[in-house]
């Protein structure tokens, strides 16, 4: 039986909306930094950046980086 082009546009639409969720960016979560680090920049920089104050630092995309070096990538 074939699917009649009603359904068939669904469901690219469908798997292009499930593609577009899994590589989006993610917003930054508090939980990979080191409990009890607090936020410097509470308001964020003109550049998206957010920095802890234990040495983490979370770019626009919400890639961590501790230390200057990088250390989780949402796109892993």
């Amino acid at each position: 039986m074939a699917m009649k082009n009603n359904e068939l546009y669904m469901l690219v639409a469908l798997a292009l909306a499930g593609v577009y969720l899994l590589m989006k960016p993610k917003g930054a979560n508090a939980s990979t930094t080191t409990p009890g680090a607090k936020e410097i920049n509470v308001n964020g920089d003109a550049n998206g950046w957010r920095y802890f104050d234990d040495g983490t630092a979370i770019d626009p995309y919400g890639t961590y980086y501790k230390n200057g070096v990088q250390i989780w990538n949402p796109m892993m």
